[in-house]
């Protein structure tokens, strides 16, 4: 131990292990700055395993250096020689140290002889390896830890839709962990990945998130580079991304994942944002306005005629709404009394008035020519950016031919303002995106408020095109005439959100403090009236289904007989609210069916089931299995009780038709035929709940979404077990007609024996109520209960949607067993 103590007090008194452990230190807090910074910086996380190398391999060169300028500080020129101080040390070694078998000069003549690199370097680098072999990695399995301890806290910030922070630290953990599935599904969740180009390439990318703070102040934009910027990652999210290229006119854009992610739900798909855009010589765009390109369009707002469709040429819409101090530019330049603006015949309840009488209703609180709520033809203080508001349908007309403008039809409005998307899912499309159940547009856009907001006041509501302010703030009026009146559109101040897809009719006399406009210029060379024709109010459609005994026929084609199941449970499922169940069982010609049944933990057997039959993302998608669709669809009413059964019918994911496979046109026979297999299939899985001692057979309830509650809803009217049906998203889709008179639900609806609820939202852009679901409910026989929530779209919120079928099973069926 002497020889080890007197070594270590040598080691002290060199300046190499002070360098050593200078060294470390610096290096250990260089990598954990580097581990916080790296992410934050948006630079690739490789990078730390790098830096890591590099530190260790740096370890042994500093010692080596630190070694080499110690000798040479020790040994000047001149000095005698390493071997002769040794000797003359050995030499004093006295009688006693020699009776003692070593003396503190043979320790310190140890410790120097090993000193000299010959033979003490190879040792001290053996050390420093040895050390670096236990200490580096336990401290990366340390860090591997505390990086996989950082994963229930991504998830329940993801769950709480936090991404961002959820992000940080994903990024973090990504860093320690490298390669992980459980951190790779969760980086899918609270990660994007945004591509913008540009033609011509080079412009300017600025991005800004949708992160409000507690005050409701956004962040600064940050520049991300020059186009093209390719496949980057960013937290999850909305953000405001502005293309600047001198020259050129700016744009803006939202870019968000969000309506893919709410349509993947049901239909699959990738969630990357890829931006591309063709900016325009700054020359070429007026002032204040926004390019759309032209094209076939066809309306899909609620309340627009079903299927109406335009053929648009390239157009610019106004930026902005026209504001107050745009429209007294109007005033001022004699707009009142300019009679080549006013170019239609003034039309009141039938009757023409001449200009004078016109005049004499178009005139401010003084009398004077102006708006209604103006004051010697001026606004209140302060709102100049406010839009205009007061004024009839003639008047923005007229200011609109003096800017040299016109108003737009209902066509251009509204592909200006969402060009042609709307929700399968829960949600509604609104011009930045989508909006889910629950969310709010407070900051988007100017809804359920008190009065009007400057035009720009809302840089996140921006539309495909970079039109702000298309949905609230003020309805604005088009040129198109429906029934007596010109149409409004895009929702107020005063309106829900949810208004701002709904088609209104006022009298083009009409004034409201909610009521402004906003112009368009057509293409010189435009052709045709750029869909200005006259808008027909939406007539439900009355369909004649066949009568009972030509039903009955009917039901010929769907006769089976019945046949050993041999059925066998092949995975079995636990999770605190249920049991998933992984059925097999015989189907036809010699083929198996697989069906999942969902067992509740809170409820007594035997069970009330719910047979559960999906849309048609379900049917027809290559991602979304049928056990998904029942977990995220049912999962409260699996809690509530009940047991669910689905059954994967053919053609559905794990049992797919084959590569080939076209699905049949709907008036043909093969269409007929995968209808009675579908049934027949889904027949057999009642069959083998009946096998079942913990199902209540004689309390099977069918539930269908979407294709389910449309095309398929025949299924319903099949079965005498049914003793209860719910429709959801439900409608008569005349896209599926005609049908041969056994596969078509207007036949079969009429003859559901079981108490039907039918459960729509009000906005519904795809089973929509005057056109769809009303002409459903008419078919249907009592007993029977529509329920339609408003601000709702194809698939009512959980919300709703779970009390009102709780409810419907408890009165008909009964409540659940405790």
């Amino acid at each position: 131990m002497s020889y080890l103590s007197s070594f270590i007090s040598e080691l002290k008194r060199r300046s190499v292990v002070r360098v050593g452990i200078v060294y470390a230190t610096v290096a250990f807090a260089a990598l954990e700055g580097a581990d916080i910074l790296l992410p934050a910086l948006g630079l690739p996380t490789r990078i730390m395993t790098v830096l890591a190398v590099l530190a260790i391999a740096g370890l042994p060169l500093a010692l080596g250096l630190a070694w080499v300028f110690e000798l040479r500080r020790e040994k000047p020129p001149g000095a005698p020689s390493s071997e002769k101080v040794g000797a003359a040390v050995e030499g004093q070694a006295t009688a006693a140290d020699v009776r003692a078998g070593t003396s503190d000069s043979d320790l310190r003549t140890f410790a120097r002889l090993f000193w000299k690199p010959a033979i003490g370097l190879p040792w001290l680098l053996v050390l420093v390896l040895a050390a670096a072999a236990v200490i580096v990695p336990n401290w990366l399995r340390l860090r591997r830890e505390a990086a996989r301890a950082l994963i229930p806290r991504i998830e329940r910030l993801a769950g709480e839709g936090e991404y961002r922070a959820a992000y940080g630290l994903a990024v973090r953990a990504e860093a320690r962990l490298g390669p992980d599935s459980a951190l790779h599904q969760l980086m899918a969740i609270v990660s994007d990945r945004l591509s913008v180009t540009t033609e011509p390439d080079g412009a300017d990318v600025y991005m800004r998130p949708y992160a409000p703070d507690a005050e409701g102040r956004f962040p600064e934009r940050e520049w991300l580079g020059a186009a093209p910027v390719l496949d980057i990652q960013v937290p999850r999210g909305d953000y405001a991304v502005y293309l600047e290229l001198e020259g050129y006119a700016p744009a803006e854009r939202i870019a968000s994942s969000a309506l893919q992610r709410a349509e993947g739900a049901l239909f699959g798909g990738s969630y990357a944002i890829d931006l591309s855009l063709t900016l325009l010589p700054s020359a070429e765009v007026p002032d204040d306005m926004v390019f759309v390109p032209g094209g076939a369009y066809q309306l899909v707002a609620v309340d627009a005629p079903l299927g109406a469709v335009a053929q648009l040429d390239d157009y610019f819409i106004d930026r902005y709404e026209v504001s107050n101090e745009l429209y007294k530019a109007f005033i001022l330049a004699s707009g009142y009394a300019e009679r080549s603006y006013w170019r239609h015949r003034f039309v009141r309840d039938g009757e023409e008035l001449s200009w004078e009488e016109a005049m004499a209703v178009f005139t401010d609180r003084t009398g004077l020519p102006g708006p209604r709520s103006w004051v010697g033809q001026d606004y209140p203080e302060g709102r100049d950016r406010h839009p205009v508001t007061d004024i009839t349908w003639y008047e923005a007309a007229a200011y609109a031919e003096f800017a040299g403008k016109s108003l737009p039809t209902v066509f251009q409005w509204e592909k200006a303002a969402r060009d042609g998307a709307y929700s399968h899912f829960e949600g509604v499309v609104m011009p930045w995106g989508y909006m889910g159940p629950g969310q709010t547009g407070r900051r988007r856009a100017n809804f359920s408020g008190d009065g009007t907001a400057p035009v720009d006041a809302y840089p996140f509501g921006v539309s495909p095109f970079g039109a702000h302010a298309m949905a609230g703030n003020v309805k604005e009026w088009t040129l198109n005439e429906m029934g007596d009146g010109r149409v409004v559109t895009g929702g107020s101040w005063e309106d829900p959100m949810y208004v701002f897809s709904a088609f209104g009719s006022f009298s083009g006399f009409h004034s409201s403090p909610a009521l402004g406009f906003r112009c368009v210029r057509n293409s010189p060379n435009a052709a045709g009236d750029q869909g200005a024709m006259h808008i027909d109010a939406e007539r439900t459609p009355t369909y004649m289904p066949v009568d009972e005994a030509t039903f009955r026929s009917f039901l010929t084609h769907y006769r089976y007989d019945p046949q050993p199941l041999a059925p066998v449970i092949i995975e079995a499922v636990d999770t605190e609210d249920w049991t998933r169940e992984k059925v097999r069982f015989n189907g036809l010609d010699g083929d198996s069916i697989l069906a999942y049944l969902y067992l509740p933990k809170r409820a007594t057997p035997p069970f009330q089931t719910i047979v559960f039959v999906p849309g048609v993302s379900v049917f027809f998608s290559e991602t979304v299995t049928v056990s998904e669709a029942v977990e995220w669809l049912l999962e409260a009413n699996v809690k509530a009780g009940r047991a669910v059964m689905a059954v994967v019918m053919k053609g559905m994911i794990e049992r797919e038709w084959g590569p080939g496979y076209v699905p049949p046109e709907p008036s043909s026979v093969r269409f007929r035929d995968l209808m009675v297999l579908h049934a027949t299939e889904l027949r057999l899985g009642l069959d083998y709940l009946e096998t079942r001692s913990d199902i209540d057979s004689d309390k099977l309830a069918y539930v269908g979404l979407s294709w389910g509650a449309g095309s398929r809803l025949l299924f319903a009217a099949l079965d005498d077990r049914f003793k209860s049906v719910v429709f959801l998203g439900g409608g008569i889709d005349e896209t599926m007609q005609p049908t041969l008179p056994e596969a078509s639900n207007i036949n079969f609806a009429p003859y559901i024996g079981a108490p039907t609820l039918l459960l729509n939202g009000r906005q519904d852009e795809e089973h929509r109520y005057d056109t769809r679901a009303l002409p459903l409910w008419n078919l249907l026989r009592e007993p029977k209960k529509f329920v339609l929530v408003d601000g709702a779209g194809h698939v009512p919120p959980a919300v709703a949607r779970v009390p009102a079928i709780n409810g419907w099973l408890d009165e008909t069926l009964g409540p659940p067993r405790r």
